[in-house]
C-alpha cells in the first residue's frame, strides 16, 4: 500500500477485554483502488506471542482527477509568458531603433 503517513503503525498500551480505546490514525492514499485494514494485537501483551488479527475493514478509494496539483498552473504557462511577453516588447522597441518597425 502506497501511503503518506507519518505513522505505519500505532501503539496501544494494554487494555481490559470490553474496554474500548478510541484513536485517530491519518492516511493519505496515493492509488486508487480496494484496500483491506485488519488489527494485529498480542494477547495478555504477550509479546513473545504470535499475534492475533481482527476482522478486516475494507476500503475503496475513489481516483481523484487534479489537474492542477499544488496549484502549479499559473506558474508553468504565466512565466514562460511573461518572458516571451518582455522579450517581444524588447524586440520591437529594438527594431523601432533600427528602423525595421517603420
Amino acid at each position: 500500500m502506497e501511503d503518506w503517513s507519518a505513522a505505519k503503525g500505532l501503539y496501544i498500551p494494554v487494555i481490559e477485554a470490553g474496554q474500548s480505546l478510541p484513536l485517530e490514525w491519518n492516511l493519505r492514499l496515493v492509488k486508487a483502488g480496494s484496500y483491506a485494514i485488519d488489527i494485529l494485537f498480542n494477547k495478555d501483551g504477550d509479546f513473545a506471542s504470535p499475534p492475533s488479527a481482527s476482522s478486516k475493514v475494507f476500503l475503496e478509494v475513489a481516483p481523484k482527477l487534479n489537474l492542477n496539483p499544488g496549484n502549479v498552473l499559473p506558474v508553468a504557462f504565466g512565466v514562460p509568458a511573461l518572458i516571451m511577453g518582455i522579450l517581444g516588447v524588447v524586440n520591437y522597441i529594438r527594431g523601432r531603433k533600427t528602423g525595421i518597425y517603420g
